[in-house]
């Protein structure tokens, strides 16, 4: 899965929760000036908005177009005889989160009907709605989203089924805001470690006389700390090794 590069918080957000400054930091024994403080800063985001997505298998919480490919099943029933298709031929569940809010435009649904000897012919469905019958209906229960067909079910083939959608979160939406708080809180956690280890060569001088805890080496478990994780567990996204998402 590709992740995007997005990043929740800006320098102002940051300064603003952590009360760290440039003057608070040094590179190569001085401190550091304002232009590589927002360098440094905008690295630590980088860190911290990957450890987030990948822990919680998302591209991106912000609102964000992608694409889905899914492989369309076909009739798998051959016993019954009243119908050819199980509920799971017709139905296709949406692997990210789908970002339901007005101001999106809503999912497109299209099938490639040309064999894979040809090149590509996507045909877009069409939702069931207010007077029109259309080829399939859109159900969303808790968070989690199907397209079920009732019209012209895609035949079966590989990577023939595209969904186009937007994922992640409202910016206006508590979740969002949610989110966005933990990714301050790794950003804290990185720059406390990034302080820690800036003081050593300070403290190593006055005489103390046993530093050598200050050495040690920092994990993923110290920067998504407990804290952390038990709050971003409602936002992951939990991929299931079977024919569901197909």
């Amino acid at each position: 899965m590709a992740f995007i590069q997005t990043y929740l918080v800006d320098q102002g957000a940051i300064e603003a929760f952590t009360g760290m400054s440039a003057e608070e930091f040094k590179l190569g024994g001085r401190m550091m000036t304002d232009p590589e403080w927002t360098d440094f800063l905008y690295s630590t985001m980088v860190s911290a908005a990957q450890v987030i997505h990948r822990f919680c298998n998302v591209p991106s919480f912000e609102p964000t177009l992608i694409t889905e490919f899914h492989n369309g099943r076909g009739a798998t029933n051959d016993e019954a005889a009243t119908s050819d298709f199980f509920e799971s031929d017709y139905t296709f569940y949406l692997r990210q989160l789908y970002l339901t809010s007005g101001t999106y435009t809503p999912v497109v649904v299209q099938e490639d009907t040309s064999p894979k000897t040809a090149a590509p012919s996507w045909v877009t469905r069409t939702a069931r709605g207010t007077g029109v019958a259309g080829d399939y209906e859109l159900i969303t229960d808790r968070e989690l989203t199907s397209i079920a067909f009732h019209a012209n079910i895609p035949l079966e083939g590989h990577n023939n089924v595209k969904f186009t959608f937007y994922t992640g979160y409202d910016p206006t939406s508590p979740e969002y805001r949610d989110i966005r708080l933990q990714v301050l809180k790794v950003v804290q956690n990185l720059l406390l470690y990034k302080k820690k280890v800036g003081e050593i060569s300070t403290i190593r001088n006055t005489g103390v006389r046993d530093y050598a805890q200050m050495f040690e080496i920092v994990d993923e478990a110290e920067i998504l700390n407990q804290t952390v994780r038990s709050t971003l567990e409602r936002y992951r996204r939990y991929p299931v090794p079977t024919a569901m998402y197909d």
